[in-house]
């Protein structure tokens, strides 16, 4: 089965080169739909013999490109990457294996996001990570996303920013989750500095019409306020999300993430029980004990870390707060060992504290 590989770029001149050579080997032919590049782009891709083809940037321009893409290929099955993503070379047997399995149409793979943040949820630590790939970054978050599925010309892609297929593939075929990554090193280069900007642009102009999945929307749009910092704006959409979907678990967490860092205790609390409720996870313990040991009620504060260590045990913000606490107890020297793990697990801990 031949791979189509296709991809939307714009001034990725340094990304290209790597990016090639990297997956040369996996597929046979690539598509490339050029967005205004005024770099080596072009020239990089035409040694590369992309087919190539060039729109301009206007409404709608990315789900333009994406399609545009999908129109041109002609091998049996569909990868979508972008520049600055990775297929590791040793998974590239088991890709083409799935092309093999006339089950499915489309195929889930799970981009992992490498930052070098600090207490963030979902937080995955590269430490013991078997991909030459995570040694980029302390760790990654996870996002499983449909990138690989057979070529019909009944998939497109819908949607704004976060375009996505899912809805067309659904509709002619089954669909399987794997545990292939991608590696995306974005926030490791982010060059495109008004990325955000355009993403609060699209959504905002998304909510000007009518839409089933509005709270989702919400959610989105306040995701990329968090981002540039914006937290009161990002609170008031959360808010809005809360109220058309009352179940949606990551608006629970975002929202009481965002009331901590306004201090707002009392409503981040009431927030992250309510989440509670659907799902326990190693964050919300996480932060319910950042309220307490805000309140200075250290001994609550340390039974939800140790919660959240337990059902995450290579969670290194559990492992850092859990030092505080002994630290705020007066016992510097059984914080140690903690601080230590918390190092190891995420580096930018480092920083954060000094081990005598």
């Amino acid at each position: 089965m031949g791979i189509s590989l296709c991809m939307v770029v714009k001034n990725e001149g340094k990304n290209l080169p790597e990016f090639f050579d990297n997956i040369k080997e996996l597929v046979d032919e690539i598509i490339l739909v050029d967005t205004g590049s005024d770099d080596d782009t072009i020239e990089i891709a035409e040694k590369y013999k992309c087919t190539i083809f060039k729109i301009e940037q206007r409404e709608n321009w990315i789900i333009e490109a994406r399609n545009l893409s999908l129109e041109k290929a002609s091998k049996e099955w569909i990868l979508v990457l972008d520049a600055d993503e990775r297929i590791s070379k040793k998974d590239f047997e088991r890709l083409k294996k799935l092309s093999e399995n006339e089950e499915f149409t489309g195929y889930y793979l799970i981009q992992r996001q490498y930052t070098n943040k600090i207490g963030e949820a979902g937080w995955i630590s590269s430490k013991n990570d078997s991909y030459e790939e995570s040694k980029i970054a302390n760790g990654w978050h996870e996002n499983p996303i449909l990138r690989f599925f057979k070529n019909d010309k009944r998939i497109r892609y819908e949607g704004m920013p976060h375009d996505i297929v899912d809805k067309s593939v659904k509709k002619i075929g089954k669909t399987c989750l794997t545990d292939i990554p991608i590696h995306h090193f974005g926030d490791m280069n982010r060059e495109e500095q008004n990325k955000p900007e355009r993403n609060i642009k699209f959504l905002q102009r998304t909510l000007e019409g009518e839409s089933e999945e509005r709270y989702f929307i919400l959610f989105q749009l306040a995701s990329e306020l968090l981002g540039k910092g914006q937290i009161e704006e990002a609170i008031e959409h959360l808010e809005e999300s809360l109220k058309l979907n009352p179940d949606y678990y990551l608006t629970f967490l975002n929202l009481g993430g965002a009331y901590i860092k306004l201090k707002r205790v009392d409503d981040a609390e009431r927030i992250l029980l309510r989440a509670l409720k659907i799902k326990q996870t190693s964050e919300v313990y996480n932060n319910l004990g950042i309220i307490y040991s805000e309140r200075n009620e250290l001994n609550r504060a340390l039974k939800k870390f140790e919660k959240a260590l337990e059902l995450n045990p290579n969670s290194a913000d559990a492992y850092f707060n859990i030092g505080i606490i002994y630290l705020k107890n007066g016992k510097e020297k059984t914080s140690i060992p903690y601080f230590k793990k918390a190092i190891e697990l995420n580096p930018g801990y480092a920083n954060k504290v000094r081990l005598s």
